[in-house]
C-alpha cells in the first residue's frame, strides 16, 4: 500500500460518518422524534440521488466496460421499489406519511 492509499484510509477511518456526533447520538437512542425525523427525509432524500449521480457519471464514460459496472450501480440503487418500499417503511415507524409523499422534497 502507497503511503498516499495509507493517508486516505486513515483520513477515511477517522472521519466516516459512523464516528460522526449525530450518528453516535442516534445509535445511543439519544435523538429526538424530529431529529430522527429529519435523518429519515434526508437519509431518502440521498439515496434517490445516487443513481442520478450514477447516471451523469455513465453518460460521460467512454469505456463500455467502465459504463457496465456504473449500470449495474444503477440497477442496485435504482432497478426495483425495494429501496422505495424500505424508506416508506422507516418513514411510517416514525410518524411520517407512509405513502412517501411527504418524504418527496
Amino acid at each position: 500500500m502507497s503511503a498516499f492509499e495509507a493517508r486516505l484510509r486513515r483520513i477515511g477511518d477517522e472521519r466516516y460518518h459512523h464516528r460522526h456526533p449525530f450518528n453516535l447520538r442516534m445509535h445511543a437512542g439519544r435523538l429526538s422524534r424530529e431529529e430522527i425525523q429529519t435523518w429519515v427525509r434526508n437519509r431518502y432524500y440521498y439515496q434517490t440521488r445516487i443513481p442520478i449521480k450514477d447516471g451523469l457519471i455513465l453518460s460521460k464514460a467512454a469505456d463500455p466496460d467502465f459504463r457496465r459496472g456504473w449500470v449495474r450501480r444503477i440497477r442496485d440503487h435504482d432497478g426495483d421499489e425495494k429501496g422505495e418500499e424500505a424508506a416508506s417503511v422507516r418513514a411510517a415507524g416514525i410518524g411520517i406519511a407512509a405513502d412517501g409523499q411527504e418524504l418527496e422534497l
